[in-house]
């Protein structure tokens, strides 16, 4: 598949400022720990947080890696900014932040997990996206969807359409779903 030549837009600073506050403040310690965990991140893993945003989930799970490494991919350059911000604040020196709007300029099969969290309603247009999300897993990684705007159904079938991924996870608590590579 193909990857169009034009990437989306990213939203204006305001919006997204008002979106990174709420962000930061609305995530309790507890359920960014627990959906991690739920979506595979362990010690050693490589994880892709794309369509990261403010870097909600970046920062815990650049620590739960620890060896491992996290990248941080966002079409907003504000997103990346404040990742980058976070990881020299927390001395990190395990996430790579990525700004684009689809292209990640990551390997074929380099990924153990992606995360898309909380992002699906911002793709007008989520096959080139997922097509590259696809390419970069591993033949055993796996996509973790996390809808929060909206019920998960109508992404996660999205998702399989595509015939890139098939549901292996539906039973994490209703927004959250695990996908692996079909190849």
């Amino acid at each position: 598949m193909t990857l169009p030549n034009r990437e989306p837009r990213p939203m204006n600073g305001l919006a997204y400022r008002m979106m990174s506050y709420l962000l930061r403040h609305m995530k309790p310690e507890q359920f960014v720990d627990d959906l991690l965990r739920r979506s595979r991140v362990v010690p050693g893993a490589i994880v892709l947080d794309y369509a990261c945003g403010p870097g909600v989930f970046v920062i815990p799970a650049a620590k739960a890696v620890g060896s491992g490494h996290i990248y941080a991919a966002d079409i907003h350059p504000l997103a990346i900014k404040e990742v980058e911000a976070a990881a020299r604040r927390e001395k990190l020196t395990n996430v790579t932040a990525i700004q684009t709007g689809c292209a990640t300029g990551l390997e074929d099969g380099s990924v153990d997990v992606v995360l898309l969290f909380d992002c699906f309603h911002h793709f007008k247009e989520p096959g080139p996206v997922l097509a590259e999300l696809h390419r970069v897993l591993k033949d055993d990684g796996c996509l973790s969807l996390r809808v929060d705007h909206g019920g998960a159904d109508a992404p996660a079938r999205a998702v399989e359409a595509t015939g890139l991924f098939e549901a292996v996870g539906t039973n994490l608590g209703g927004k959250h779903r695990l996908f692996i590579p079909r190849r």
